[in-house]
């Protein structure tokens, strides 16, 4: 799936808030992972798209797929944090915050995923309703699992509910595989870590 919105576009986006957006293409597979965040703050659907784009060459290959940057409803009902809240990854850039490494190891719903390995800003959004608070006063800073992994193995999630509590979720197990693929390959050219660049729909108006 192609995104709507063009390379020049998001490369523009970037320059603006002061990101590296990765060019270099001496080795292959210089991964931009950047995710968008739509602008509906009560949706519970997968209406976010995570981008994958690299130089290939002197061409750009660019992949979107389906997503959420959200917590689903089921966690903004019922925090998994009591105290605080559920959590809201906040838009940035975060230099070499994730690793290949394993979602929710040793449980049922293990699967091969990128793990956070920096601590990573949050909104804390804690009323309990089903509407995203974002609250600059709620920001807390940690390791807090915020990963980037799929939905079902098995099926087309509808929903987002449990699929998040804060995650950056791909809506399809055949997209996910298709990053993860990639991430691979640029680990052999690039190092383990990942950047991942969250920005918001508004910011490509």
């Amino acid at each position: 799936m192609n995104t709507k919105y063009t390379l020049d576009k998001l490369q523009s986006v970037f320059k603006k808030k002061g990101y590296r957006f990765f060019t270099d293409n001496s080795k292959p597979y210089n991964l931009n992972i950047i995710g968008i965040r739509a602008s509906d703050t009560v949706s519970n659907e997968f209406n976010d798209e995570i981008v994958v784009c690299y130089p290939d060459g002197d061409t750009w290959r660019v992949f979107s797929f389906p997503a959420t940057t959200d917590p689903g409803t089921a966690f903004r009902l019922d925090p998994i944090d009591d105290e605080f809240g559920t959590a809201i990854l906040v838009p940035g850039q975060y230099r070499g915050a994730y690793q290949r490494g394993t979602h929710r190891a040793g449980t049922k719903f293990a699967h091969e995923a990128l793990r956070q390995v920096i601590p990573l800003p949050v909104y804390r959004d804690n009323n309990r309703d089903n509407i995203l608070d974002v609250k600059p006063e709620t920001i807390r800073k940690g390791l807090y699992g915020i990963n980037i992994h799929r939905a079902s193995i098995s099926k087309t999630a509808s929903t987002v509910d449990y699929y998040s509590a804060g995650c950056q979720v791909v809506q399809l197990a055949s997209d996910f595989l298709k990053i993860m693929e990639l991430v691979k390959k640029a680990e052999k050219y690039w190092g383990k870590s990942f950047t991942y660049t969250l920005i918001e729909e508004k910011d490509l108006v």
